[in-house]
């Protein structure tokens, strides 16, 4: 089976999911799934998707062969830690190609399962230039006040039980693929040397045995965490604007009093999220000021005084100076 012909019969598979999401049908959603999971046609679609539409054929079959959902994955993640240039360090996992494969396929189950709001981003066809021109937008219509927020360490603290809720995926197949347990984790040394560190500096960084979270770095994990975050507007009794990047927020109000107001609001919401124990880190912004957001930046314009997208401030910096902050 060629990548035309396996995208065209996925195609129909995704278009079956969504006919029965739409019309409200539980029983036909979970039996859609089930079939667009087993389905063949998929199997080759994230095959030649992960490997390249000029996959050797053998190369393929393997793949497909090994592509049983239902099963537990057997391959290993890989973990390593680059540093940040606000300081600390982002720990990055690596998943095989098996790994990945897999989580083409449920990333694109989960979205076309699912309704997400239209507050949440880093989606298909929700990217972050979508999710930029529409802040643009507020900014300029009067929503001038903001808060900022980054959910700490969100994806691995994330609890199971309350994304077995929150999909409707089959449980085996999240027990098996989503969360950390029972995976195998490695510890990627080479890569950090390669980066600079000194032996000394290496530590192991693996989830703790049994951990529940999502997988940091996973196509399915942003997903599944939007979904977690999908009823978050009704939250907000103010009239603000809500925009959701995987694990940062910003919430735009037209006053101090509304931001403020939003601001306590977003802080219980998340300190008592059913999904977990989070915390944040938050900090006001304004459209005066300006700030930066997912790579772009919100400054106004000393011409016309109106919000213009552009660099965020490190980029603008790297650009003109050739200096990394």
């Amino acid at each position: 089976m060629d990548f035309e012909e396996a995208t065209r019969r996925a195609d129909r598979a995704r278009q079956n999911i969504r006919s029965a999401r739409d019309t409200d049908r539980r029983n036909a959603l979970k039996s859609a799934l089930r079939s667009y999971l087993r389905n063949h046609a998929v199997k080759y679609e994230a095959a030649y998707r992960e490997l390249g539409r000029q996959a050797d054929a053998a190369a393929i079959e393997k793949a497909v062969s090994h592509l049983e959902i239902f099963e537990p994955d057997q391959s290993s993640i890989f973990c390593w830690r680059i540093p940040k240039r606000t300081g600390g360090f982002r720990v990055v996992y690596r998943l095989t190609p098996y790994g990945r494969m897999r989580q083409i396929i449920l990333k694109e189950a989960i979205e076309c399962s699912s309704s997400f709001g239209e507050h949440l981003f880093l989606l298909k066809k929700r990217g972050r230039d979508r999710e930029a021109a529409q802040i643009c937008e507020a900014l300029r219509s009067g929503y001038r006040f903001g808060v900022s927020a980054d959910i700490c360490n969100a994806f691995p603290s994330a609890n199971a039980l309350t994304i077995l809720r929150n999909t409707p995926l089959p449980g085996p197949v999240i027990r098996n693929n989503l969360v950390y347990d029972s995976r195998r984790f490695r510890h990627d040394w080479k890569k950090e040397v390669a980066a600079g560190y000194t032996y000394e500096d290496l530590q192991w960084i693996l989830p703790s045995e049994g951990s529940a979270g999502l997988i940091q770095g996973a196509a399915s994990s942003s997903v599944i965490f939007a979904l977690l975050l999908n009823d978050l507007p009704a939250t907000f009794s103010m009239d603000v604007r809500l925009f959701v990047y995987s694990d940062d927020i910003l919430v735009l109000a037209r006053n101090e009093d509304e931001r403020d107001a939003a601001r306590a609001i977003l802080e219980r919401y998340i300190r008592t999220h059913p999904a977990g124990s989070f915390r944040m880190v938050v900090h006001e912004v304004d459209a005066r000021s300006g700030f930066d957001r997912v790579g772009y930046g919100y400054r106004r314009s000393i011409m016309t005084e109106q919000t213009e997208i552009v660099p965020d401030s490190r980029k603008l910096v790297e650009v003109c100076f050739g200096v990394q902050v």
